[in-house]
């Protein structure tokens, strides 16, 4: 297809050809005729001579899925997701003895960013006493998975009692903390009564935790820079301004002896397998659309199950014309 349009300072041309499918344009350009006019021949006849002036139109660039996802990753300084978990347990480490566990669990988080190939390394809050821990975890999740596999392959693993997954959080915006510490104090005793049995009042009381246990970190970082904060529990209630936000003892023991939240086993074996949901198959009324199989009412075609029988009896004469075998195939 050729158009050519005359103007009074330019003329624009737009040329394209035919492929296999459709019209595509090949080359659309501008051409400044001002210098030597519209009407100039340049000695050969027929032929116009046109400027100098010769500019096309750039092809648009665009952006995939993959190239946003790669800048807003560049922008935070990321090169992956980052998750974040929290999980808490009972545990039977004593202070006295020589391996606690405060270096237990700072052993493996230096396992997994020192041995294992992961993207973005593990950071994270430990918070215990002498009975109870919550554990703050944040890291690619590859980091993550490693952690719990070294955690439940451990020598030490029997130390531990129940393990309970309070929050799992994905593609979080930013870290809480930017390495790992911990903290020991006793933990603060309520004196709110809860149902062990009520879903509500265990859905609050996780919310609870949750939320004072993010701040505690937060605040944590903020009020000191050591590795190791260390304050004598029968004054902690004068001098610890982070006495507000430290977990109940209560609400901890809920939490580890009910049914809810979800065991960190399960959630372990879980982490990292990809589930087969056949959701065409409930007994819901309309479909959901997209996860319906296009043959979903459609008759299975009826496949022969049985086939014929060619064992010769012994009063038969044995013959070998293929032609006496034809109609017992038909």
């Amino acid at each position: 297809m050729l158009k050519l349009t005359d103007t009074s300072t330019a003329t624009y041309l737009f040329v394209g050809f035919i492929d296999q499918t459709a019209w595509r344009p090949t080359r659309f350009c501008s051409v400044n005729m001002e210098e030597n006019g519209p009407g100039e021949q340049n000695g050969r006849s027929g032929e116009k001579q046109f400027g100098k002036s010769y500019k096309g139109v750039k092809e648009p660039i665009r952006k995939t899925m993959y190239d946003v996802l790669v800048e807003n990753l560049e922008l935070v300084g990321r090169k992956t997701f980052i998750h974040r978990i929290i999980y808490c347990g009972l545990h039977y480490f004593s202070n006295s003895s020589e391996k606690k566990l405060e270096d237990f669990f700072q052993k493996i988080v230096e396992e997994v960013n020192t041995k294992c190939l992961i993207i973005e390394k593990l950071s994270g809050f430990l918070f215990y006493h002498d009975k109870y821990f919550v554990h703050l975890l944040e890291g690619d999740e590859d980091a993550i998975g490693q952690h719990l596999k070294l955690l439940y392959r451990s020598q030490d693993f029997g130390k531990f009692g129940k393990l309970k997954l309070l929050v799992s959080l994905h593609h979080i915006n930013n870290r809480l903390i930017n390495d790992w510490k911990f903290y020991n104090a006793e933990p603060r005793k309520s004196s709110s009564n809860f149902n062990a049995n009520s879903v509500t009042d265990i859905a609050k009381i996780t919310f609870d935790c949750v939320k004072k246990f993010s701040d505690l970190s937060v605040a944590f970082v903020e009020t000191t820079s050591n590795t190791e904060r260390e304050i004598e529990v029968e004054i902690i209630d004068k001098i610890d301004p982070l006495l507000p936000l430290l977990p109940e003892i209560e609400q901890l023991e809920l939490l580890i002896n009910g049914e809810f939240p979800m065991d960190l086993d399960e959630y372990r074996k879980s982490y990292g397998t990809l589930f087969s949901y056949q959701l065409h198959t409930d007994k819901i009324w309309p479909l959901p659309e997209d996860l319906v199989p296009y043959d979903v009412f459609e008759t299975a075609p009826q496949t022969a199950i049985k086939f014929p029988n060619f064992q010769k009896t012994q009063t038969e004469p044995e013959d070998n014309d293929d032609d006496d075998l034809l109609p017992s195939l038909i």
